[in-house]
């Protein structure tokens, strides 16, 4: 078995250094340069396109989902494999004849027909193993309806779903292999390099030793955590492992302790810059830079993440739990000493900020992740350093001498400097420990993207029916029509189809229906295009909290050895603080801060209401859902909180006056306060 799995890792690897070699431009610009130094012509065979990528990165799919998610709990088997490899086939068939697609576009050959139908086949299978059974049902319910449309003939189904950009290899798919995946590297490279650690850490020394401390530790780490891998699970299991056990030791429940973890564990897609991986695709449709969804989500997240310590704060009043002692808080001045660990954040962010791709920032900041790993590792010779920084530094003088700018100079130097950091640990012994790191980190990349990416192969070819149907159109004047148009109601609707699609899909597939069903339907009765997206967006980062499918929560629960169900509703009930905050965004998109047109009066008001308006909202329900704030609660102060919300959603809908009657309320509401009316 573990043989089995060492040959699993070396083909995750080899896929994943495919993708870093020469999907992200290094390979073709590598050989220009080639080609100018040395004045040789290039065959048009050596030049690869980007849907010839995504087949070789389908290929990959195919391949390791069938043996990753075997059949059997036992381990793979050798049907396992052979399915995995006839699914690859249909991925290598558009490497391979992608030339011969382009030159006789429109005709259907029964080789086409052939892979065209393995591809839709094994993607289904490989997506019920991978993700589960309601979107593999889904997909093949769509697949069924477009075969229907499509007068049942395969040539024409084929044609609509796998030879061209538009189905399988469509927008979803596209970002998956040239976004997704270099940012999911990322996060898992930083995170092999230590930086989930010192994250850990510095969040233990800020909060630990406040009231409720561990469970504030778990809302600050996990928050700082999805800056950099925007997965909502990968948290839970990487801070969740020290912050869960803590709380439980200090007196929370373990029902509670799971929630909390997962409930900020979920913030982390919502949190700039790396955000989860739906966000990525958001731009394609808005037609907007990656950059300007960062910065829509600046508000959102801090609010999400405000509210949240609320809660944990007036928990931990109500149990009566203190924080952690003195001598278990790791010092904080020797922290501040290390905080050169988040220079590949800052790198990110400034690279985003210039308005390039994001694969260009994602690479740039892996150069500065092995940089400075190379120049700051202990037990490594600075010999093995030098001769990193010495071989980076040539190339880069090469590639500056032939002409390209700063930009894409980094570029590949981000890929060079992950091939150079393989070749000196195999040949070097004393520096094989930055070699295991990086293909480990290439290995866990490969193998955590399956789900994402067959998610969006999936949502693509969805999309794909709906739009060549016509369906989509129907559909979303549907929705207006069955609402009336009564945008209350057409934000709860949307907001009930996104978290019940969240249930059984993942983020990605859920942000690509409702942005094809749901956005055209909101736009249409006034919200802004970003806000509409945003807010199905939100939501599809919230179902997994949502019982009886809550992922999250019940990976929390697992660490936490707490019962499936009680943990899911306590994470439901947490996370209804963001449903103030979507709406609230969709009523005032200029909490969103992009589609700010000018500084008016009115938009400061707008954005000062929104916030308010969150923020009292979710005060207000977990108040009422806990029976504490600043006080123990009576029924009287619960009905004030109560009509508290009344007035919040007045002032989200009808008019921004009412949040003055929403803040005296929540006054009213607290118990010293109205003791003093008592008397």
């Amino acid at each position: 078995m573990t043989n089995v799995k060492k040959v699993i890792d070396y083909i995750a690897s080899g896929f994943a250094l495919y993708m870093i070699l020469f999907a992200y431009g290094f390979y073709i610009t590598f050989i220009m340069i080639i080609r100018n130094i040395f004045n040789l012509s290039i065959p048009s065979y050596l030049i690869i396109t980007q849907y010839q990528h995504m087949g070789m990165f389908l290929a990959g799919l195919m391949l390791l989902s069938f043996v990753v998610y075997p059949l059997r709990k036992d381990g793979p088997k050798w049907y396992d494999w052979l399915l995995g490899i006839v699914g690859a086939s249909s991925g290598l068939y558009i490497f391979i004849m992608y030339p011969q697609l382009m030159q006789r576009m429109g005709i259907v050959t029964p080789l086409d027909m052939l892979f065209g139908l393995i591809a839709i086949i094994f993607i289904i299978e490989a997506g019920r193993r991978s993700i589960g059974l309601a979107i593999a049902l889904l997909t093949l319910v769509f697949v069924v309806y477009g075969a229907y449309d499509a007068g049942f003939r395969l040539d024409e189904l084929v044609a609509r779903i796998y030879l061209y950009n538009v189905g399988i290899f469509s927008t979803p798919f596209h970002v998956a292999t040239f976004m997704i995946f270099i940012f999911m590297f990322f996060g898992n490279l930083i995170s092999e390099l230590g930086v989930g650690e010192y994250i850990n850490s510095l969040a233990f020394s800020v909060a630990g030793s406040r009231k409720g401390g561990p469970a504030k530790v778990a809302v600050v780490a996990s928050s700082l955590m999805g800056m950099m891998s925007g997965s909502a699970t990968g948290n839970v299991v990487t801070t969740g492992s020290f912050t869960i056990p803590l709380m439980k030791k200090f007196g929370y429940k373990p029902e509670i302790a799971a929630a909390i973890e997962a409930s900020a564990s979920t913030g982390g897609q919502i949190m700039p810059p790396v955000l989860g991986s739906a966000a990525f695709i958001m731009p394609l449709f808005l037609g907007l830079r990656y950059w300007d969804i960062v910065v829509a989500s600046i508000i959102p997240a801090l609010l999400y993440y405000s509210v949240l310590y609320i809660f944990v704060d007036q928990e931990a009043s109500k149990q009566g739990l203190f924080g952690l002692p003195k001598d278990q808080i790791p010092p904080l001045k020797p922290l501040l000493f290390r905080f050169y660990y988040l220079l590949p954040i800052a790198v990110l962010v400034a690279v985003l900020a210039q308005g390039f791709d994001v694969e260009q920032a994602a690479i740039a900041a892996i150069l500065s992740a092995l940089f400075l790993e190379w120049f700051t590792r202990r037990n490594l010779s600075r010999i093995y350093s030098l001769i990193f920084i010495l071989i980076i530094f040539l190339f880069g003088y090469m590639f500056t001498w032939q002409g390209l700018d700063i930009y894409a100079t980094l570029i590949l130097l981000g890929s060079i400097a992950i091939i150079i950091t393989l070749l000196i640990g195999i040949i070097l012994k004393g520096a094989k420990e930055m070699t295991t790191i990086t293909l480990k980190a290439l290995s866990r990349t490969f193998r955590g993207i399956i789900g994402v990416a067959l998610a969006c192969a999936m949502a693509g070819i969805i999309a794909g029916v709906l739009a060549y149907t016509g369906l989509a159109v129907t559909m979303s004047k549907s929705l207006v029509a069955i609402t009336g148009g009564n945008l209350f109601l057409l934000l709860l609707l949307s907001m009930a189809i996104a978290l019940v699609l969240g249930m059984g899909m993942p983020t990605p597939a859920v942000y690509v229906l409702g942005a094809t069903l749901i956005a055209p339907a909101l736009v249409t009765v006034g919200i802004n295009p970003l806000a509409a997206h945003y807010f199905i967006f939100y939501f599809g980062v919230l179902a997994p909290l949502t019982p009886p499918v809550a992922v999250t929560a019940y990976a929390g629960a697992a660490i936490a050895k707490a019962d499936f169900w009680k943990t899911g509703l306590q994470a439901f009930r947490m996370a209804i603080t963001g449903w103030f905050i979507a709406f609230s965004f969709a009523r005032y998109p200029e909490m969103l801060i992009v589609p700010i047109q000018s500084l008016s009066l009115n938009t400061i008001i707008n954005i000062i209401v929104g916030i308010l308006a969150s923020m009292l909202g979710g005060i207000s329900t977990h108040a009422i859902a806990s029976g504490y704030f600043l006080g123990k609660l009576s029924t009287i102060n619960r009905i004030v909180f109560a009509i508290a919300i009344l007035f919040v959603v007045l002032s989200i809908f009808y008019n921004t006056i009412f949040i003055v009657p929403a803040i005296i309320s929540v006054i009213l509401g607290i118990p010293k306060v109205m003791s003093i009316f008592k008397k």
